[in-house]
């Protein structure tokens, strides 16, 4: 037997989250991670987008 690694910690972690957190409803914390994940990629594209249009006025 081992001892309780990193990843299985941020999986107990997440499951205690989906089932006592976000008023106790799951579709409402997978909603908020949906955002929170589009929001994420938006960012990043808008970053990649103005680091492209800096090197093209260089």
């Amino acid at each position: 037997m081992g001892s309780i690694g990193f990843w299985q910690i941020i999986i107990i972690l997440i499951i205690v989250v989906i089932i006592f957190g976000g008023k106790g409803k799951i579709s409402s914390v997978l909603s908020d991670v949906a955002k929170g994940l589009k929001n994420f990629r938006n960012e990043i594209s808008d970053d990649d987008s103005k680091n492209k249009e800096n090197k093209d006025n260089s």
